[in-house]
């Protein structure tokens, strides 16, 4: 009796399976002809959108299942986005939205954004004075578990690796934007815009782009390399960047921050993983400031750094 009942549960699961394969296969290319209307969807993704937030209230008009054939990733379009919160605050505005998730994360059953791309937007961001970033002013409590700066810098660039969902990100486009940023019982608290930032991580490649301005400090720079950073170059220029008061005082950004001086200059460099460097030409500048401390600051008289 229980040969012939594993045998036809067997079955079952096989037709399953089949009909799923079908299925999706099916969806697969019908999405290959273009995007998909699924305003079906609006009133969960608007209550997605406003839950994050308190009191958020948020209104999507188009939207559409896109397959993101370059990242891999499959995903909604928004146009003509809004989200406000309780207070009647704008946190999010935007023209063309797009969030995919990458297949190859769900292959690994750890899902995860392989693609995020925003065109005419405005977004308002805070972080919690335990360092936790999130959408509209008032961020609280602490960040998910976190592998730092240089561990969150290393899932970017590195082969995409289950349980760290950054390492799946490999396709990123902002154009056209303003960001507002602010540290909750901190002093940061800016208003930047975007012209363009892009970041991509496909066929082994890296390339990398950023072009902002806030008020009188702007920075733009390019790179490219490969996997990993086995190979790299880089490139940019800055006027007038003061790391505290840019970055908050808190999370990943810290080490970073401690510096409270303007800095400007510009350069390129090249290396390999086996070689080092190749070729430099950097000149970069502090003026006078302080350093910031644990226990208060000290005088920073000004420095600078070259390599050629």
């Amino acid at each position: 009796m229980l040969i012939p009942a594993a045998g036809r549960l067997a079955k079952t699961a096989l037709a399953t399976l089949l009909v799923l394969a079908v299925m999706l296969s099916a969806l697969f290319w019908r999405l290959s002809r273009g995007p998909i209307d699924a305003s079906v969807l609006r009133p969960g993704v608007e209550r997605l959108l406003a839950a994050q937030v308190r009191g958020g209230r948020a209104h999507a008009g188009a939207i559409d299942l896109v397959w993101f054939n370059r990242s891999g990733a499959l995903g909604l379009e928004l146009r003509d986005v809004s989200l406000v919160d309780g207070q009647s605050r704008p946190v999010l505005r935007a023209r063309r939205l797009q969030a995919g998730v990458s297949l190859a994360s769900l292959a690994l059953l750890t899902p995860a954004a392989g693609r995020i791309g925003a065109e005419d937007f405005f977004s308002a961001i805070s972080v919690s004075k335990q360092g936790r970033y999130g959408l509209g002013y008032d961020a609280a409590g602490a960040p998910n578990r976190t592998a730092g700066l240089l561990g969150s810098f290393d899932d970017l660039v590195g082969k995409a690796r289950a349980g760290r969902p950054l390492s799946f990100l490999n396709d990123v486009d902002l154009v056209r934007g303003v960001v507002a940023l602010r540290e909750v019982g901190g002093p940061v608290a800016w208003g930047g815009s975007i012209t363009s930032a892009g970041f991509h991580k496909l066929g082994g490649k890296l390339d990398a782009n950023v072009n902002l301005a806030v008020g009188q400090a702007w920075l733009k720079a390019s790179g490219e390399g490969t996997l990993g950073l086995r190979r790299a170059r880089i490139s940019g220029s800055l006027a007038q960047i003061n790391p505290a008061r840019l970055l908050p005082w808190v999370g990943a950004t810290r080490p970073l921050s401690i510096l409270n001086a303007p800095v400007q200059g510009s350069g390129s460099l090249s290396w390999t993983s086996d070689r080092g460097v190749q070729t430099a030409d950097v000149r970069v500048s502090a003026g006078a400031g302080s350093l910031r401390l644990d226990g208060g600051s000290e005088a920073f008289h000004a420095g600078e750094v070259r390599a050629d």
